[in-house]
């Protein structure tokens, strides 16, 4: 028999395309590692990277300047064991070369420990991580905070300027963004922040987008700058109001907490944990600055801040809808004939006994879009009314396993194919970055609340209603969507402490 009948033969017909399958892929991969290296070695700068309907910048150029500065001792001067190691690296001391009246002093600055990360998504079923969001820094406990203003500096792509970045610091509401130019270059960027919301030691920057809408931007080497103090009552974030098509986007810092109001243009501007953000309409085109009038210490004062405007053509959005955050105190002193604290579509109950005679305090606080933390890719949030998500803190209670928390959902929120039994309340785990689910005590679907135990994080803890949805794919046709058995449910051993 010839070689090519053997060959014909279906079993010696497998064997052969199995084992030139088997070659390509052993050595395909080595090859095409080392054409990348060669490339990537030969050409040192930022890469783009398309798939799907997604973006990807990887930057090759180091994020951080040299740990081998000879002022960095600074940080070891300062060094708490409370704090990680890592934020220490990025610190250093440099003297301020640009002249000015204050060129012989000195400017700290401190880097974050996270080299870039993406915010939002462009596309309705792309999947936001979400943990990338998070920039966090370190302050030298040492530091005479109130001695500087703190400026924020990173590179931006996707959005024209830093006042247009959404972010909380410190888990204070998020401010920025109400206005947005889509650009599609990378600017550095520079903002001061209220100095009232920074902190020594561990400082996290969270960015978010406004509102639930479609786009995204990205954020690299971020640092803090901290400056001497200018004493100025009223900083700019970005020294002028930006002006597209008609629209100024007003934001900026209030650095004396005396001021109560601000004026412009005969409108009363709010301030809001000392940061004012708000956007004009249908203004004169040929407009060059914008006058802000405000009182302190009995005294009127004005302060005249020009309008910048790009004639560049970029796509603009507005989110002016005010989404204002609420909380609420209820405090527990030890004679506690109520026994269930309301607020809006949250409850906290007291579901042991033992609970009537505890002494301590909860405080709830309604959240919108721009303050939730980004939801698992499989995670619906269909927490019912006014607020998207309720952050609870509790202070100086004994033991919280003696209190439920109680949320309402939304049923028209509830997908085809799924019940009220899918529901559970997820709280987010800020070791984790994620949601998880809170172990089930009750639905009530008369009343549609799901009732489970009350976590004590240490911390403040955010909380929502939400179903867990099986992915769209042929492969999870034998996904039950109703099965709640794969859930990861809170554990009290595992970075939540009850007390």
């Amino acid at each position: 028999m010839s070689i090519f009948k053997k060959i014909r033969k279906p079993g010696y017909t497998s064997f052969l395309i199995a084992g030139l399958l088997s070659n390509i892929i052993v050595f395909a991969e080595p090859v095409s590692r080392g054409t990348t290296n060669i490339l990537m070695e030969k050409n040192n700068h930022s890469y783009y990277i398309p798939y799907s309907n997604n973006k990807s910048y990887i930057d090759n150029n180091p994020a951080f300047p040299s740990s081998t500065n000879k002022n960095a001792s600074l940080a070891e001067s300062s060094y708490n064991k409370e704090d990680n190691e890592e934020f220490y690296k990025n610190i250093k001391l440099l003297k301020k070369e640009e002249p000015s009246s204050r060129a012989n002093e000195n400017q700290y600055e401190f880097f974050a420990i996270e080299k870039q990360g993406e915010i939002g998504k462009e596309d309705i079923n792309q999947y936001e991580t979400g943990k990338d969001n998070y920039f966090n820094i370190t302050l030298p406990r040492d530091l005479d905070l109130q001695s500087y203003d703190v400026y924020m500096t990173y590179e931006l792509f996707g959005l024209s300027q830093g006042s247009q970045t959404t972010k909380s610091i410190n888990g204070f509401d998020a401010f920025g963004g109400k206005m947005i130019q889509i650009d599609s270059q990378w600017k550095k960027v520079k903002e001061i922040l209220p100095n009232s919301q920074i902190k020594l030691g561990k400082n996290e920057i969270f960015f978010n987008r406004r509102a639930d809408n479609l786009y995204s931007y990205h954020v690299k080497n971020l640092k803090f700058e901290l400056v001497e103090k200018s004493n100025k009552a009223i900083q700019i974030v970005e020294n002028s109001f930006n002006m597209k098509d008609g629209n100024v986007h007003v934001l900026g810092t209030i650095q004396d907490r005396s001021i109560q109001n601000l004026e412009i243009d005969k409108t009363i501007i709010p301030i809001h944990q000392a940061v004012f953000e708000y956007v004009f309409t249908d203004v004169e085109p040929n407009k060059e600055n914008i006058e802000i009038t405000y009182e302190i210490f009995g005294e009127t004062k004005k302060v005249v801040v020009p309008i910048s405007k790009h004639d560049r053509e970029m796509k603009v959005k507005l989110f002016n809808e005010e989404f204002v955050s609420e909380s609420k105190l209820f405090e527990l002193k030890g004679d506690n004939t109520i026994k269930s604290f309301n607020f809006y579509a949250s409850s906290i109950k007291i579901s042991d006994e033992s609970a009537l005679n505890a002494f301590g305090s909860f405080t709830v606080k309604g959240i919108n879009f721009k303050d939730v933390k980004p939801l698992n890719h499989d995670l619906l949030n269909i927490t019912a009314g006014q607020f998207e998500a309720y952050r609870i803190e509790v202070a100086e209670i004994v033991d919280s396993s003696s209190f439920s928390i109680q949320l309402a959902y939304d049923v028209d929120k509830i997908p085809s194919g799924y019940t009220y039994k899918d529901i559970r309340t997820f709280y987010f785990d800020e070791l984790d970055k994620s949601w998880k689910a809170l172990p089930l005590t009750e639905i009530q679907s008369a009343e549609n609340k799901v009732i489970s135990k009350l976590l004590n994080t240490g911390n403040e803890t955010d909380y929502i209603n939400g179903i867990i949805k099986a992915p769209e794919h042929p492969e999870t046709s034998n996904f039950i969507p109703t099965a709640m058995n794969d859930i990861e449910f809170a554990n009290p051993s595992a970075g939540v402490v009850s007390v």
